[in-house]
């Protein structure tokens, strides 16, 4: 069997999660024996061996990457490149739904009656349709019925799939599958962050991790943060803060008098987001909405506890006794927060190997592959 994945951008690229994700899948894919290939453009690449309409295998993953102009959906290499070779695949996966070249390799890939899967990364939920509503729902009235001929639609959790129902038809065929890590015992580099950030060796930290955009409601997370009078404890969050909403919580931490005690530290990715995670005390998710949440599952498998927002699919949390799932709301936030840094270090030691365990359990590919083979051949008999 073999699989085509078309994305905006790819690993070793980080724009986002399913960078990984779909590297890790395509990575097991694989091992079991099927044939992948995946094709995106040079929005974040920065090796300078990875050459434009050049095969690449030195990640583990045949791809191709392709030149693009301004926004990187306008990639007419891409698209020719597609147009030509779609016919040799038996599926093609699509990620994202909201993003104009998932459209345009749909309606190609439907011309040429190959059939595709599409998973849409929480592109359906409230809180991400949310911003720039009207414009959004516009655009998918007019792209619908395309995408309604998927053979499959792909939910991460059991709330995406009803999302995909009201918005696609409850007719359509979907099946949840949690995203999932590669390697849980990957190793890293020691950095040290505490010197690289410029935080006191004394200090403990609370960390945010992810975009940074209104739909994460971390002014919740400052404004709880605010409320925590432990002269030790600093804030840290990680993420491309330069832009209005950036702005705007820099104003937060400056009027609550937080500015020494929040470092906006801008993205991180490699062996420096491993160690930020795994010297942290505490995870905060205070999404509004999460489809999944990948940062969660890196963070667990570094051991921390994470505290994540009930508009996230995170309830799991409570009952593997490693974190809290909770209202986002500066007082429960601040709350969940107060109870972890209380705890004694025997207990900490015991959230750490929950939080493992937890992941060990149900979020390794391991775990998760077979059901996505299963699907693949499922819609290979048609």
């Amino acid at each position: 069997m073999k699989i085509l994945f078309p994305i905006g951008s790819f690993y070793p690229a980080q724009e986002g999660g399913p960078d990984n994700s779909v590297y890790w899948l395509n990575q097991e894919l694989n091992k079991k024996g099927i044939d992948t290939t995946v094709i995106s453009t040079l929005k974040g690449i920065k090796d300078v061996d990875i050459k434009a309409g050049k095969s690449v295998n030195k990640y583990g993953v045949r791809s191709y990457f392709f030149n693009y102009y301004g926004k990187h959906f306008i990639c007419p290499w891409l698209y020719k490149w597609f147009f030509e070779n779609v016919r040799n695949y038996n599926v093609v996966h699509i990620t994202s739904i909201f993003f104009p070249m998932s459209f345009i390799v749909a309606f190609i890939a439907n011309f040429e009656r190959v059939r595709f899967v599409v998973s849409p990364r929480g592109e359906l939920n409230e809180g991400a349709l949310f911003y720039g509503k009207a414009k959004k729902l516009f655009y998918f009235k007019l792209v619908r019925v395309i995408f309604r001929k998927a053979s499959f639609f792909h939910a991460t959790c059991e709330n995406e799939r009803k999302q995909i129902e009201r918005y696609l038809g409850k007719d359509v065929k979907c099946f949840v599958i949690p995203n999932a890590i590669r390697n849980f015992e990957e190793l890293f580099e020691e950095v040290d962050i505490y010197k690289k950030f410029g935080i006191s060796k004394n200090s403990k930290y609370i960390l945010y991790l992810g975009r940074i955009f209104p739909g994460k409601a971390l002014e919740n997370l400052i404004e709880a943060f605010a409320s925590i009078n432990y002269d030790n404890i600093v804030l840290i969050i990680a993420g491309n803060s330069k832009n209005s909403y950036g702005w705007k919580l820099r104003q937060l931490t400056r009027k609550l008098g937080l500015s020494e005690r929040v470092k906006f530290i801008g993205h991180v990715q490699g062996d420096i987001k491993e160690n930020l995670y795994s010297k942290a005390e505490i995870f905060v998710l205070p999404s509004h909405t999460e489809s999944f949440g990948n940062v969660v599952i890196e963070a667990l498998k570094r051991g921390l506890p994470v505290i994540a927002s009930t508009g996230t699919p995170w309830k799991i949390l409570e009952e593997y006794n490693c974190g809290c799932w909770v209202e986002n709301k500066p007082e429960t936030l601040a709350k969940a927060i107060k109870r972890f840094l209380k705890k004694d270090n025997e207990t900490k030691n015991q959230i750490k190997e929950n939080a493992k365990a937890l992941v060990s359990d149900k979020f390794t590919m391991e775990k998760v592959i077979e059901k996505y083979i299963e699907t693949y051949k499922e819609i290979n008999k048609k």
